[in-house]
């Protein structure tokens, strides 16, 4: 993904993370797919810990090959993928131009929506803002921002590299380096048990 570019977006119900809506022009390779669970994994989390909650409701989650950028408003979480080096000012822009025409078509009806994806048809906004957005960014680049909170993808999920080097599939879920150790401890308790026969083995033959 090139420098500035806007991978995917999501919107979710903050109460349980429903999702509302997502743009449809996006990738939808493999690696993207797994991408997008990754970030309605997210939006979960967030959802069930209140992480973002006015006057701190602009956060920034790094990873190590992706940036995943969340805005809540509205009683909506807005979240955006992107490249690590995008500018977060410019997907902060787009996430706010986002946020208010989606709440000026559909607020009074996030509350009720009972299935996910009712307001798919926004996404025809969401491609056309995104556009906008990066076309300004490459004629005048927007100043840094500092209402912006930065959390790794570890302190957000409780899991993953503490730097936040996320694979494209992202993290092994918790039990995964667990698992690992159990079974090394297995392989050297067996080591130990052939050496103790054989000593006891040998043992028996000298005697």
């Amino acid at each position: 993904m090139a420098s500035n570019v806007i991978g995917f977006t999501v919107l979710a119900r903050a109460t349980d993370a429903l999702a509302l809506a997502a743009d449809t022009e996006s990738s939808s390779n493999a690696e993207m797919e797994k991408l997008k669970a990754t970030a309605k994994n997210v939006l979960r989390k967030v959802s069930q810990t209140g992480e973002l909650q006015p006057p701190n409701d602009r956060l920034t989650i790094d990873a190590a090959s992706y940036h995943f950028h969340i805005l809540f408003m509205g009683g909506v979480l807005f979240l955006a993928h992107s490249d690590p080096h995008a500018s977060a000012a410019v997907v902060f822009g787009y996430l706010e131009d986002i946020a208010n025409e989606f709440l000026s078509q559909y607020g009074m009806q996030v509350d009720s929506a009972r299935r996910p994806y009712v307001f798919i048809k926004f996404d025809l906004y969401l491609q056309k803002a995104k556009k906008s957005h990066l076309l300004r960014a490459q004629q005048n680049r927007p100043p840094p921002r500092h209402d912006i909170n930065r959390k790794s993808f570890r302190d957000i999920m409780g899991f993953g590299p503490a730097g936040g080097s996320v694979g494209p599939g992202g993290p092994s879920p918790p039990g995964a380096s667990s698992k690992s150790g159990d079974n090394t401890l297995l392989i050297i308790v067996g080591i130990v048990g052939v050496l103790v026969v054989l000593a006891v083995l040998g043992f028996v033959l000298l005697g």
